[in-house]
């Protein structure tokens, strides 16, 4: 039986892992005890292993995540993410991708990053929400409500824009 050293402040001092892929929250939790002295993240990315979602879609697929080019010093291995997250047949990788060493290691990792521009050429879906201004950070990760439909005309009614032929 293994044992944890206990925090004075903070106990077992829990933290929920998030997946690295599509940033969720793992279904697991991380007692980090005494941590350095630290109290520990609620919730953050501890390792690249995938949540259980992630791993069924790279059974189906290669994962697609939109991101920016890094810039000099900033860490290309974890790019700040744009919003776009597709799941892809091998397929489509094999006939997108060039050349055939960055198309095999994509194969072999199951996950690759790809700028908004790729995801526009590869009309992916939704690759046009990745672009414009975001002014509310929180409509950006959440998905925003469909817009109420509008009733359909009825016989005889004047429609804006024009006149019904009855009317």
């Amino acid at each position: 039986m293994s044992r944890i050293r206990l925090h004075s402040k903070y106990g077992v001092n829990p933290a929920i892992p998030k997946c690295f892929y599509c940033l969720k929250d793992k279904n697991m939790i991380y007692l980090l005890g005494a941590n350095g002295g630290r109290e520990a993240p609620r919730n953050a990315v501890f390792d690249k292993e995938p949540c259980e979602t992630c791993r069924g879609y790279m059974k189906q697929g290669v994962i697609l995540i939109s991101a920016k080019e890094p810039k000099p010093g900033e860490d290309a291995k974890n790019p700040f993410r744009t919003g776009g997250f597709w799941v892809v047949k091998d397929d489509m990788i094999r006939r997108a991708i060039k050349p055939e060493s960055v198309m095999e290691h994509a194969l072999k990792a199951r996950v690759m990053f790809i700028s908004n521009e790729a995801a526009k050429a590869w009309q992916l879906p939704g690759w046009d929400k990745l672009f414009g201004a975001v002014v509310d950070v929180q409509a950006a990760v959440e998905p925003l409500p469909e817009a109420p439909k509008e009733p359909p005309a009825q016989e005889g009614t004047i429609m804006e824009g024009g006149s019904n032929a009855e009317a």
